[in-house]
């Protein structure tokens, strides 16, 4: 009989694989499991709050050019940096290895109808999400969630 929790994951990760496939600037170091980073997690550390107030916003008629910069300045990557990539149940842990083009792609290329993604530092203890978002329909989001172990 077929596992069909355990096929689903296989189709997660392999979904996620040909997204991260996709974003020039950064290196796939590996693929992890969700761990912690369940629904009941992200709702004790209010990712889903509605009443949560950004902590950056600018206008989503920005151009590509202006989104890059703001995420720059708001970030302060470094070539090699280690992050995780929080997509489809996964973490994917990469390194940075050029800044603004991987800026580019994690905004571009993670999601099929929306811009934005979220990562978290190497430390795992800080989420960061960057996009559209419900709360603001007129601005692309930043949001900072620090994480309990």
């Amino acid at each position: 009989m077929v596992d069909k929790e355990k096929l689903q994951k296989k189709v997660n990760l392999q979904k996620t694989k040909n997204i991260i496939s996709k974003i020039e600037g950064i290196q796939v170091i590996d693929y992890e499991g969700q761990s912690i980073f369940d629904e009941e997690y992200l709702r004790k550390i209010n990712f889903f709050s509605s009443e949560k107030i950004a902590d950056s916003k600018i206008t989503d008629c920005s151009n590509d050019s202006e989104v890059t910069e703001w995420i720059y300045k708001l970030m302060n990557f470094q070539i090699d940096q280690i992050w995780y990539i929080f997509l489809n149940g996964f973490l994917v842990k990469i390194q940075i290895l050029d800044i603004k083009t991987a800026i580019m792609g994690l905004w571009n290329d993670i999601y099929e109808y929306h811009k934005g993604f979220v990562l978290i530092n190497e430390n795992m203890n800080m989420m960061f999400e960057f996009g559209s978002d419900s709360r603001d329909e007129e601005n692309y989001l930043f949001d900072k969630y620090p994480l309990v172990q």
